[in-house]
């Protein structure tokens, strides 16, 4: 999974990395972008998910985002672009740990006034 968001992200110019997040729904995902990200040159990874949520958006504004862990529809109505930029698949995975690396550019709000209203603990 880090590697082929970091195939994304090093896809970008290094203008639009340096104020690229990503955001994952689950802190599975985000702890797995932290733990090896910084090897691929990845930026910690926000999440509203559990004790990530208390991290917040970090100086993101919501410009770009790299989504993890979405269906997409959810990010379609919120940004301006919505496009696949990857997958993230393994054979011997279960099925909610494979899924589409979305590309998002626009959020409609910006990141930090939206962060209270994301929280998601279970």
């Amino acid at each position: 999974m880090v590697q082929q968001v970091a195939r994304v992200y090093n896809s970008l110019s290094p203008q639009d990395r340096a104020r690229t997040a990503i955001f994952c729904n689950s802190w599975g995902e985000a702890a797995a972008i932290d733990f090896f990200g910084a090897r691929y040159g990845l930026p910690r990874a926000i999440s509203y998910h559990n004790n990530y949520w208390y991290w917040g958006p970090r100086d993101y504004t919501g410009d770009i985002v790299i989504v993890l862990g979405s269906d997409g529809r959810g990010d379609r109505e919120s940004f301006q672009t919505v496009e696949a930029a990857g997958r993230v698949e393994h054979p011997y995975s279960r099925r909610d740990a494979q899924f589409t690396i979305w590309l998002c550019r626009g959020l409609h709000q910006n990141l930090r006034d939206l962060w209270p209203k994301l929280k998601k603990f279970e």
